[in-house]
């Protein structure tokens, strides 16, 4: 067993401020860092195996830059032969329930394609957990 924990804020300027963290258990996990290429390099795009056939996945997060910032990309999540749809990733992914990853793509995603729509080299770290 493994413990991650989740800190994020949702805060408003000049408002209210929403704390999120929350600590999770997971079996396992599999963490990957990418280097895409810019969009028509040939090398813009990676597929990311996530986890085995069985069991649930209970965490997916993604952050993508390029030279310090954050960008776009496009995550196509799949199990097996099937994919789900497209999301359109604005440097920042966290997707830290079950029954939410289970709806990208039936049984869950297994794997995700990550692709570079941006015109320079991109940097892509994913994390995701398995219970």
């Amino acid at each position: 067993m493994v413990t991650l924990s989740l800190t994020a804020t949702v805060s408003v300027a000049d408002g209210p401020m929403l704390p999120l963290g929350t600590d999770l258990e997971a079996d396992s996990y599999v963490v990957a860092d990418l280097t895409l290429g810019a969009a028509g390099s040939g090398s813009e795009s990676q597929e990311v195996a996530l986890l085995p056939d069985g069991g649930a996945m209970t965490l997916l997060a993604i952050r993508a830059t390029s030279g310090g910032d954050l960008v776009t990309v496009t995550v196509t999540p799949s199990n097996g032969g099937t994919d789900g749809d497209d999301l359109t990733v604005d440097g920042v992914l966290v997707v830290a329930n079950a029954g939410v990853l289970e709806a990208l793509v039936a049984g869950g995603p297994r794997t995700v394609t990550i692709e570079n729509t941006g015109a320079a080299e991109t940097r892509v770290s994913v994390l995701a957990t398995l219970d």
